[in-house]
């Protein structure tokens, strides 16, 4: 007997179609089709945004690439640094920033407490270790051979990390060039800076780093741009800048759309489109994030609060001296906002560029330094952001990270502070 099953189906698929329902094949075709139809899409604008961004040419020029070349593939601030005139003469320039071009926008990672910390590195120029989960750039160590081993770890922002500058120019690697340079003693310095970190995340740091079992001698702390970057930012707002990882823990798509979109040609040709021919690549805008604070009484309690905050970490590293046997020193960042050097054009550019993107921003920085240069004279941190105010030639390649030149003369005060407060704990 014939089966009637080949007989049903398109009997019951008949009487579906008669009372106007879409079968679920032809559902499945249409989704596909319109997947497709978006795809090719999508494709064809990234082609044409990219030819186009080709015929345009080169408004943002990054170092070792052809005009143009580098738009949209790296952080705002990685393109303004690369075309800093602060490494004329530097013959690695080129090979750094297409290490740096490698790392990217994903040079960062989530880490617990301290919301992130760098990606692992290898490279000619750019290295990191790891140490019990903590991710930290590589800094060449001195043969000891007898002289008595000192351990030193330097902690801060991306000035501490040293963005734009291989491992062997960073501020601590300079460091520990000046501090080994008498050979009495011999200092192993590890660079624990990271890109972004205020005092508070470099104190959680410090406390992870203690958790390990290691103990340091000397603990230096550089920073206070970050800090100051912070006091306009919007209270409801607990990330203060870090906007990526904020949008991934608060689940924010529109942003993260936003987001992904500006990483196309088709957004890159976007901003080009809206852009100025700057000799320093335009800023993208995060107003959205931040609050102009325009009026004194808004700015001077501002710039309490973080100096409030700031002093509060010196005190609890303090109690740490005194817990775990090491001595911290802290020093307060230069910044071209409130640098009183003979600017270089760029440098002069570099002050307007946040000002465009967020404005009131020299005002909340100034407002902030002139506070902590107040309360610097306590003796509690030393208030160094006149440290290159001598100085005519371009240091800086972006608003607060310096160049090979600038982490030199950094690094030669710190050391000169470092040891003269040695040499007078022993007298």
């Amino acid at each position: 007997m014939e089966s009637r099953r080949p007989l049903t189906a398109p009997l019951r698929r008949k009487n579906r179609e008669a009372a106007g329902l879409v079968p679920f094949e032809g559902v499945f075709v249409f989704i596909g089709a319109a997947a497709v139809t978006a795809l090719i899409a999508v494709l064809l604008l990234e082609s044409v945004s990219l030819i186009a961004l080709n015929a345009m040419g080169g408004q943002e020029t990054c170092r070792g690439l052809q005009p143009g070349a580098c738009i949209g593939d790296l952080p705002r601030n990685a393109r303004v640094a690369a075309v800093s005139p602060a490494y004329q003469g530097a013959d690695w320039a080129d090979d750094l920033w297409h290490e740096e071009r490698l790392r990217g926008i994903s040079a960062l990672e989530y880490s617990p407490y301290r919301i992130w910390q760098p990606r692992r590195a290898s490279g000619k120029y750019l290295n990191t270790s790891t140490i019990a989960g903590v991710t930290y750039r590589a800094t060449p160590q001195p043969n000891c051979g007898e002289a008595p081993r000192r351990t030193v770890w330097m902690l801060g922002g991306g000035a501490v990390w040293g963005m734009g500058v291989p491992d062997s120019l960073t501020i601590p690697a300079l460091l520990a060039r000046e501090l080994n340079s008498a050979g009495a003693e011999c200092f192993a310095v590890s660079n624990f800076g990271v890109e972004g970190y205020n005092s508070n995340q470099t104190v959680q740091l410090l406390l992870e780093l203690l958790g390990t079992g290691q103990k340091p001698d000397l603990v230096v702390f550089y920073g206070g741009f970050e800090d100051a970057f912070c006091a306009h930012s919007r209270p409801e707002r607990s990330h203060c800048g870090a906007v990526r990882i904020q949008q991934l823990q608060q689940a924010d798509w529109r942003a993260q759309a936003t987001t992904a979109f500006a990483r196309t040609n088709m957004g890159t040709l976007v901003r080009r489109l809206r852009g100025s021919a700057s000799i320093v690549p335009a800023a993208v805008t995060e107003q959205e994030h931040f609050v102009p604070l325009r009026q004194s009484a808004d700015l001077k309690a501002a710039a309490q609060a973080v100096l409030d905050n700031f002093e509060s970490n010196v005190a609890a590293v303090a109690q740490l001296e005194q817990a775990y046997g090491f001595r911290a020193y802290w020093f307060w960042q230069p910044t071209v906002f409130y640098a009183a050097k003979p600017l270089h054009p760029f440098e002069r550019e570099l002050q307007q560029q946040p000002e465009a993107a967020i404005p009131g921003t020299q005002q909340v920085i100034r407002a902030v330094y002139d506070e902590a240069k107040r309360r610097a004279a306590t003796g509690r941190f030393h208030f160094s952001a006149g440290i290159l105010d001598l100085y005519p030639e371009p240091l800086y390649i972006d608003v607060v990270h310096l160049g090979p030149r600038g982490n030199q003369l950094a690094a030669q005060y710190v050391s000169g502070a470092i040891k003269q407060s040695r040499k007078g704990s022993r007298q």
